[in-house]
């Protein structure tokens, strides 16, 4: 069977009902379950579509084409067929395994650029302005930073929101399986080279971008094992990394990485090495109101710390609040000597 290579392009064409529902730049998401279709937008809770076009067999053909596009016959033997264009990542379940007897689709959306700006999130009570600037300044003092949350808490845009103040003379490394961080889009006109993670393995584009003397690793989103691996090798040669990964509370990111790694005797030297190495984890938590409006907001900033043989987890901010005076001495001392400044000053601009 021959392979094709699935653009955007393909799915407006061939299948314009389904691209009706993508098309705003508002929406995440598009998910047929159970013969229901909800559209996911930025703001606001999923809605349910009613279009008598998008039938279950409109479906079917959708999952065909994505099945084709990556060499597998979407049957009950190759139940799951997973894509990706240019804007778009696609998983799709055979019915066969569906207790409902109906296909199942998932459609994700990025965004190219970025969402949400400082004013914007400021504006918007994403955070105290003294922890946008906080962390602004753990990126412009080379930290490694984990942000961490739930599907759809918006861990990517949150990452992508920070990258952006990254100084464009720095050359910076993206490793992704799916194309959601579009950096140059980010971040116009900086120094980058976009690496593609495939067969899920994370191992050969790591070496590569350390190769390639990256000044900084931005990661896709750490799932299983090979990542983690990747993304240890990585942070433990002292190369700055941001990635993100599922988890609900911001100090249980190397608990995740133990359990990702099966660590068992290995366990301590894990969580050993993510105290050591990895600098802070942010937890984003999505929150919707009466109203169905959706607001996303960061409510832990966690900073770690390995001294004397301890693992220090520091939670700075709790509940979105920010607490200063729990920031220790060496951890403050060493942002403020690679800035050059206040850890809590507005930079703006380049460094």
């Amino acid at each position: 069977m021959s392979t094709l290579k699935l653009k955007d392009e393909d799915i407006q064409k061939t299948f314009p009902e389904i691209w009706k529902y993508l098309e705003d730049e508002d929406v995440t998401d598009l998910d047929f379950n159970c013969g229901n279709i909800w559209q996911s937008k930025v703001s606001v809770i999923p809605k349910q579509v009613k279009n008598p076009l998008l039938s279950e067999s409109y479906w079917e053909n959708f999952s065909a084409l994505v099945g084709k596009s990556v060499n597998c016959n979407f049957n009950p033997s190759e139940h799951t067929a997973m894509a990706d264009t240019e804007t778009l990542r696609i998983t799709c379940l055979h019915k066969s395994q569906s207790k409902s007897g109906l296909t199942n689709v998932n459609i994700r959306k990025s965004h190219g650029g970025l969402r949400i700006n400082r004013s914007l999130a400021l504006e918007n009570d994403y955070c105290e302005e003294d922890t946008m600037n906080m962390l602004e300044n753990c990126v412009r003092s080379h930290e490694s930073i984990v942000f961490c949350g739930l599907p759809a808490a918006g861990k990517t845009e949150g990452l992508k929101l920070f990258a952006s103040v990254i100084p464009k003379h720095e050359k910076v490394i993206t490793i992704e399986d799916v194309a959601e961080i579009h950096y140059p889009l980010v971040n116009q006109q900086a120094s980058c080279a976009e690496l593609k993670v495939t067969d899920g393995n994370y191992r050969t584009p790591m070496e590569t971008a350390l190769r390639m003397n990256a000044r900084r690793i931005l990661m896709g989103e750490i799932r299983g094992e090979n990542d983690m691996n990747a993304f240890l090798e990585c942070v433990s040669n002292g190369i700055p990394i941001m990635t993100t990964t599922h988890t609900n509370d911001a100090r249980m990111f190397p608990d995740r990485g133990v359990n990702m790694l099966h660590g068992g005797q290995d366990a301590e030297r894990i969580r050993n090495s993510l105290h050591s190495y990895v600098n802070v984890s942010v937890l984003l938590k999505l929150r919707a109101n009466a109203e169905g409006k959706i607001r996303r907001y960061i409510d832990q900033v966690c900073f770690f710390r390995r001294e004397e043989e301890r693992n220090n987890a520091i939670l700075v901010v709790e509940n979105g609040k920010i607490y200063k005076d729990r920031i220790p001495p060496k951890i403050r001392n060493k942002i403020e000597a690679e800035l050059g400044a206040d850890m809590f000053a507005n930079l703006g601009g380049e460094m």
